[in-house]
């Protein structure tokens, strides 16, 4: 009896080893909260109690011992490698965008397997062996484990179809808790398991804005925007030029030639500056340093703490112009955390996981579908493109790898500047300017220009070593939330300035459309048109853990604040002096400013 309590002992701890250093590591590094943490062990403890159950009911239904080890070990093999699996992949997404992974993500990206390895420069065989050695080696352990501490309880009080009912009862119901617990929980809970099932395509629309300034707030703000909706009046006299955005993922303007960068990462739109066609803004920012809070900014016209739930977009406004939206999407927003629904209601709708032609993130699929467009038939018309070139995990076209050496950076979150890492930025700069004038030129061709405004900007920019960080979606640095705006009138004289170095927000850009267009801009909006004589003395950013915001009042002195919320660490920046934040001046602010800054700063959202 002894004995048969110690191997229970260590086949339960063999199931919770893997768990509990996942729980250790997001815990530790990712600050999980205490209930996320207790929820995911009591997960654990389903699954467990399901897994020896039913390697139980194995070995007592099938008689032949050797092909009960046989099933027992793959049972449990078949578990440890996928536990294994979905924690690196959790780990993975931390790391990479601060998310955790959900099942549409996993599925997509199996689906097109072949062409990610690519993406990442890795060998598809190599990756099918590995795996499937990596699980012989997973089955074998199992298999010698379970033949030396196998644990088999008694059956003194009990006949043989009554123990099997006990255990099949068992497996039902720790199965059935697990469920429960995980189909009652979808629409609230934050457990990784939950997340990766529920938090993508078929999630709501992501809650945006600072949720713990109480319900009372948020119905508030929710009923007003309604009210806006409901009010808002179209100009019967507006100027119903079309509309073209160029949103490219990832862009930086310092790597462009086009801002001065000494490569010639971006040779066409350079060429429509010396023309003289380009509006260009040398300052403008991102409220954070992602794509889908970016979006949610830019359409809805607000810092994301005072988002509605179903923000009055640009695109509506449009709408009730007559106009017809149209998105193409060069990526998978269907299926990654919900950024689809952050588009709301548009008339057409295109991205990657709709076409089997191309790798979902290869921007063939928006220069595809654009060249299949009919010829403009007069009536207003928007065109949304997302481009995904300068993206880590895009597709990259060797016509464009002009910098050498090059390697991708995918997976990574921390890094000291390296030439390769640049070179493969570069690289996709350059091709991001062949795209952008591959859909120019035929929208041109198609007549979709000659009475229209396009506008030319990023969602975010891209960390590429300084601060110890590669990628984007892990800090508010200024290398992830300045960004590229450029505006190309086309057909038309704009009263916008040809150049302006004046601090912008990605929430000016849609009450700028409006203003140019002769259309009213929406009460609830809170940019403000970029050629108005108002100056901001407050512009906000914010991505978890980070929050915080630039301190307008002094032209001479940008204070740049924000605070770590995970570490409570705070950070204050002067960027008229200092641009790129190499001297964290926080202690020495007055306290006076510090005060002001304290007041004005939003709440954390979550």
């Amino acid at each position: 009896m002894a004995n048969q309590k110690i191997n229970l002992f260590y086949e339960v701890l063999l199931f919770f080893s893997l768990p509990l250093l996942f729980i250790f590591v997001y815990a530790l590094r990712y600050h999980a909260p205490a209930h996320q943490i207790t929820e995911h062990l009591y997960l654990v403890a389903c699954f467990t109690t399901a897994a020896i159950s039913l390697k139980l009911l194995i070995s007592t239904l099938i008689h032949q011992k050797k092909l009960a080890s046989i099933l027992s070990a793959s049972l449990y093999a078949s578990l440890f490698a996928g536990i294994l699996t979905y924690y690196t992949l959790v780990l993975i997404g931390l790391n990479s965008w601060r998310k955790v992974i959900t099942i549409e993500f996993i599925i997509s990206y199996a689906q097109q397997a072949q062409s990610f390895c690519q993406v990442l420069e890795i060998s598809y065989e190599l990756v099918i062996a590995s795996l499937l050695l990596a699980f012989i080696a997973i089955f074998t352990f199992c298999y010698f484990l379970l033949k030396h501490f196998n644990w088999q309880p008694t059956q003194k009080f009990v006949s043989n179809w009554l123990f099997n009912l006990i255990i099949l009862l068992t497996f039902l119901l720790s199965s059935f808790w697990a469920y429960n617990y995980l189909s009652s929980n979808r629409s609230s809970c934050k457990e990784p398991i939950c997340t990766t099932l529920f938090s993508g395509a078929n999630s709501s629309r992501p809650k945006l804005h600072s949720a713990n300034q109480g319900n009372q707030t948020a119905n508030k703000v929710n009923h007003l925007e309604e009210l806006a909706r409901k009010s808002y009046a179209p100009n019967p006299i507006a100027q119903k030029r079309n509309l073209v955005i160029l949103l490219v993922d990832a862009l930086r303007p310092d790597h462009m030639s086009l801002y001065g960068y000494p490569r010639d990462t971006t040779p066409y739109l350079k060429q429509l500056e010396k023309q003289n066609l380009t509006i260009k803004y040398t300052n403008a920012h991102s409220t954070c340093g992602e794509t889908t809070c970016a979006h949610a900014s830019l359409f809805g016209s607000r810092y994301i703490h005072k988002l509605p739930d179903k923000p009055f977009s640009l695109q509506e406004a449009l709408m009730k112009h007559g106009y017809t939206t149209n998105f193409m999407i060069s990526g998978n927003h269907t299926n990654f955390n919900g950024i689809r629904e952050v588009y709301g209601k548009i008339d057409s709708y295109y991205d990657g996981s709709m076409q089997s032609k191309y790798y979902f993130n290869d921007d063939a699929i928006i220069m595809d579908k654009t060249e299949w467009l009919p010829e403009w038939d007069g009536k207003p018309v928007m065109f949304h493109y997302h481009i995904l070139s300068t993206h880590l995990l895009s597709k990259k076209y060797g016509q464009f790898l002009k910098y050498k050496p090059a390697k991708n950076y995918a997976g990574k979150s921390t890094s000291v500047p390296d030439e390769k890492f640049t070179n493969f930025y570069d690289n996709g700069v350059l091709q991001t300017d062949f795209v952008i004038h591959t859909l120019l030129s035929t929208l041109k061709r198609k007549k979709y220009l000659e009475n229209a405004l396009v506008i030319v900007m990023a969602d975010h920019g891209e960390s590429l070593g300084e601060h110890g960080l590669i990628s984007h979606a892990n800090s508010v640095q200024e290398e992830l939330l300045h960004i590229p705006l450029i505006l190309i009138p086309y057909g038309y004289q704009s009263n916008i300035p040809a150049y302006s170095d004046k601090f912008t927000s990605v929430i000016d850009i849609a009450p700028t459309i409006l203003h140019e267009f002769n259309m009213p801009i929406p009460d609830t909006w809170v940019g403000k048109p970029m050629y108005d004589t108002y100056s901001p003395q407050t512009s906000y950013f914010q991505i978890p853990p980070f929050r915080g915001l630039y301190d307008l009042t002094d032209p001479k002195n940008v204070i740049k604040y924000w605070i770590n919320d995970n570490t409570q660490e705070e950070f204050a920046f002067n960027l008229s002096k200092d641009p790129n934040e190499m001297q964290n001046i926080f202690i020495g602010l007055p306290r006076e400013r510090l005060d002001k800054i304290y007041a004005l700063l939003p709440t954390p959202a979550h």
